[in-house]
């Protein structure tokens, strides 16, 4: 089986720019390893960016591209969105085409510096293998079986093999709420926020619409 072929940082149309505006307008477009778009363009608004369907040619103007995308989907239609952005840039717009890791990377760092907590988020279709609840669900068991039945394993205890950090929704995810919940102590509360950051974290309802 051959792997998928995604798109490469180095593909000559992307702009490798020193910073990012988050007060510009920006344009999504592919597939995106952060998640579904709308959950890219929340998380973009969230900031004050103005987020479009279509790139603009007024003001300064960020096309995203996501790291999942197939280097052939430019061929379809959707691949008109670069077509037209390419076209702002050579006439003089202020539009940078940009990757997918540039945009994540300046949108944690301006998440920090505004002391904005990062949505859980999981982008499927990441393999998982070790699930663990902050806190088991009721149905617990008939959870288990469909992850089980899925090749995952629910783990009783936390540790940094486990790449599903499963939250209850609209948990604060900061030291001082993660403390709230009993099973949660100086010796874990550490690779949590670390399972947080660097987004092995996702909420209960997203987990089930996306895993179950």
């Amino acid at each position: 089986m051959h792997e998928q072929q995604t798109i490469s940082r180095e593909d000559p149309m992307f702009d490798h720019v020193e910073s990012i505006d988050f007060s510009a307008t920006f344009c999504f477009t592919g597939e995106f390893a952060f998640g579904d778009r709308k959950a890219c363009e929340q998380a973009t608004a969230q900031l004050g960016a103005t987020v479009k369907p279509r790139p603009v040619k007024t003001g300064k103007c960020y096309v995203v591209v996501g790291t999942l995308s197939n280097p052939q989907w430019r061929s379809k239609s959707s691949g008109s969105k670069i077509d037209g952005a390419i076209a702002s840039r050579a006439a003089g717009c202020k539009t940078f085409i940009i990757y997918e890791d540039d945009w994540a990377e300046a949108l944690l760092d301006c998440q920090k510096a505004r002391g904005i907590q990062p949505a859980p988020r999981f982008a499927p279709p990441r393999p998982v293998k070790n699930v663990y609840f902050l806190m088991p669900p009721q149905d617990l068991p008939t959870l288990r079986l469909a992850i089980e039945n899925a090749g995952a394993k629910v783990r009783a205890r936390f540790s940094p093999n486990v790449d599903c950090l499963v939250v209850p929704d609209g948990v604060s995810l900061t030291e001082e709420g993660l403390y709230c919940f009993p099973n949660v102590g100086p010796d874990t509360v550490g690779g949590l926020l670390d399972a947080v950051s660097d987004g092995r974290a996702v909420g209960e309802e997203t987990f089930r619409e996306c895993f179950i």
